[in-house]
């Protein structure tokens, strides 16, 4: 996933579902290096983990 799309899902009012290693996962924010993101799985907030932008993946319904 590229940045520019990232921050639109971390904009965006709607759900739109984002996998990574095929978990269901919400991305907190992307970090200042442009290159990762805090992401958690759905329904564990306090799980969060750095990971690559490049590893996010955008699923349709």
């Amino acid at each position: 996933m590229d940045i520019q799309r990232a921050k639109e899902i971390i904009a965006s009012s709607e759900t739109i579902h984002v996998n990574y290693n095929g978990n269901s996962i919400w991305i907190d924010q992307v970090n200042e290096d442009g290159v990762t993101a805090t992401v958690h799985l759905q329904g564990e907030h306090q799980h969060k983990q750095q990971v690559k932008l490049s590893d996010l993946n955008e699923r349709n319904h």
